[in-house]
C-alpha cells in the first residue's frame, strides 16, 4: 500500500460588510463590521486507490443547494467523487445569512469551496497520521428543566447529558514537519450573542489563533468538525445554575465583556487540543481511506409547531428548488409531502471514522455512535451536507422546550440517521 497523501488549503469567505447576519431573528440591522475574517477549510487525502475530502466553512451552515452545486464543481475540477466530499459548517451564529438575496456570495461560496480543495490538492505530500483524544468543558448541556424563562429553555444544566470529547487527528509531513490538525468537539459558537453584528466565528477565532500560532509552518491548516451541540451552549459564566431559583442570564452590555467571555471558552479548548497533540508519538503513513453515502427517507411530525411552519415559509421564499431536483427538507415539506430525503455520510482514514450527519443533532446522539462504533478515535460532525434544523432526542420530545418546537421530525426521526451511520460505518471497518 502506498504511503498517503495529505493537503490541506484554507480561503478567506468573509461576507461584504452590510450582510445581514444569521442565528438569531431578533437583530436589529445588518452587520458593521468585521471582527475576523472567514475561511473555507479544506482536507484531502489519497492513498493511490481511494480519494476523499473534507471542507468546513466558517458558516452557520451549508445550506444543501450549496454541497450539491460545490460537489459538482469538485468532481469536475478536481475529480473527487461526490460521494467521497462531505461539507459542513461550525455553527457560528455570527455569519452571513444565505438565505435571502445573497445568489452573488452563494455562488462564492461554491467557488470558494472547489478552489479550497484545489488548493489542497496542489499541497499534496506523503504524510503521517495520529490521533487521540481529550477532555473538555468549554460546553453544557443547555437543557435545564429548572431554567428561569421556561423548562428546558436554554440554560446551562450541568446534570444534563454532555460529551465532553475533544477528538484531535493529526497530520505531520514524513519529516515531522507540522501541516494541520483536524478536531471535533461539540459546543454552539453563541458567545457573542445575540447584539453582536461583527461577522466573526465566535469562540473558534480563539482556538484556531492558538493552534495557528504555535504551529512551526506558516502553511499550517487547523479545522473544526462540530459535533452534535444541538443541545449544548458554551459553558459561560453568565448562567448560574448553582443558584435556586435561577436568576436570568445578564449579558454584558459592552462589547470588551462579551469578548473576554468568547476568548476564554476559545482558549479553554485550544488549550486541550494543543495538550492532546503534543501527547501523539505515533502514526500511520499507510492508513485504509474509505467514503460511504446514504439517503435516508424521514417522516414530517404530524403535529408541525407553528414556529416551525413559519420557518419552512420563510426558508422556501428566496429559494425555489432547482429544475430536476427533489429540493431540500423544506421544499419537500412545503410541496405537502409526509416524509423527505437527507444524507448521512461516513469517511474511513485508517481505523478513525468520521460520521457526517444532518442537522442540529442532540449530544446524546454522539454519545451513542461513540458507544456503537468500535473505533479507536470517532468524529462525528453535525450540519453535514445539509441543514434540517433540531434533531431532538425521544425523551426531549417528552419534556419540550426550545428545541422541540423547531424540528421538522417526530420523536423517532432521529434514531434513523444514528442506525445508517452505525451500519455504514461497520461496513467501511470491514473492507
Amino acid at each position: 500500500m502506498k504511503n498517503v497523501k495529505v493537503g490541506l488549503a484554507r480561503s478567506i469567505i468573509t461576507p461584504p460588510v452590510g450582510t445581514v447576519l444569521s442565528g438569531y431573528a431578533c437583530r436589529p440591522e445588518p452587520s458593521t463590521g468585521v471582527l475576523d475574517e472567514l475561511y473555507a477549510r479544506a482536507i484531502v487525502l489519497d492513498n493511490g486507490s481511494t480519494r476523499v475530502a473534507m471542507v468546513v466553512c466558517d458558516l452557520i451552515w451549508v445550506p444543501k443547494e450549496i454541497v450539491r452545486r460545490s460537489r459538482i464543481r469538485i468532481r469536475e475540477i478536481c475529480g473527487i467523487d461526490e460521494s467521497n466530499v462531505m461539507i459542513s459548517g461550525i455553527h457560528t451564529h455570527t455569519g452571513p445569512d444565505l438565505q435571502h438575496g445573497l445568489p452573488a456570495y452563494q455562488e462564492c461560496v461554491v467557488e470558494k469551496i472547489c478552489g479550497t480543495v484545489f488548493a489542497a490538492l496542489d499541497r499534496m505530500t506523503e504524510a503521517r497520521i495520529g490521533y487521540a483524544q481529550g477532555s473538555c468543558l468549554a460546553g453544557a448541556n443547555r437543557r435545564n428543566p429548572k431554567a428561569p424563562r421556561g423548562a428546558y429553555h436554554l440554560y446551562t444544566n450541568p446534570d444534563g447529558a454532555f460529551d465532553p470529547t475533544v477528538a484531535v487527528l493529526k497530520i505531520d509531513d514524513l519529516s515531522g514537519k507540522e501541516m494541520g490538525v483536524l478536531f471535533n468537539y461539540a459546543c454552539h459558537p453563541v458567545c457573542l450573542g445575540w447584539a453582536e453584528l461583527n461577522i466573526s466565528k465566535d469562540f473558534l477565532h480563539f482556538t484556531h489563533s492558538m493552534l495557528e500560532r504555535e504551529a512551526a509552518n506558516d502553511d499550517y491548516v487547523s479545522i473544526f468538525l462540530q459535533g452534535c451541540c444541538g443541545n449544548v451552549n458554551p459553558r459561560w459564566q453568565w448562567d448560574r445554575p448553582d443558584l435556586s431559583p435561577a436568576p436570568e442570564a445578564i449579558w454584558p452590555k459592552e462589547f470588551s465583556g462579551r469578548l473576554a467571555e468568547t476568548r476564554r471558552i476559545g482558549q479553554i479548548l485550544g488549550a486541550e487540543v494543543l495538550k492532546v497533540l503534543a501527547s501523539i508519538t505515533h502514526y500511520e503513513t499507510t492508513p485504509n481511506l474509505g467514503a460511504s453515502s446514504c439517503t435516508v427517507t424521514l417522516p414530517v411530525r404530524e403535529d408541525l409547531p407553528d414556529q416551525m411552519q413559519k420557518v419552512v415559509a420563510d426558508k422556501i421564499k428566496d429559494s425555489p428548488a432547482s429544475a430536476g431536483q427533489q429540493g431540500n427538507a423544506y421544499q419537500q415539506v412545503a410541496a405537502g409531502k409526509k416524509e423527505f430525503t437527507t444524507e448521512v455520510q461516513v469517511l474511513r482514514i485508517g481505523n478513525c471514522i468520521v460520521i457526517g450527519l444532518p442537522g442540529e443533532q442532540f449530544i446524546e446522539y454522539q454519545m451513542e455512535l461513540r458507544k456503537k462504533i468500535k473505533s479507536p478515535l470517532l468524529l462525528v460532525s453535525e450540519l453535514a451536507n445539509d441543514e434540517i434544523f433540531y434533531v431532538p432526542t425521544a425523551q426531549a420530545y417528552q419534556q419540550g422546550g426550545y428545541e422541540v418546537t423547531f424540528s421538522l421530525l417526530p420523536p423517532q426521526g432521529g434514531q434513523r440517521l444514528v442506525d445508517s451511520a452505525v451500519a455504514q460505518a461497520e461496513n467501511l471497518m470491514k473492507r
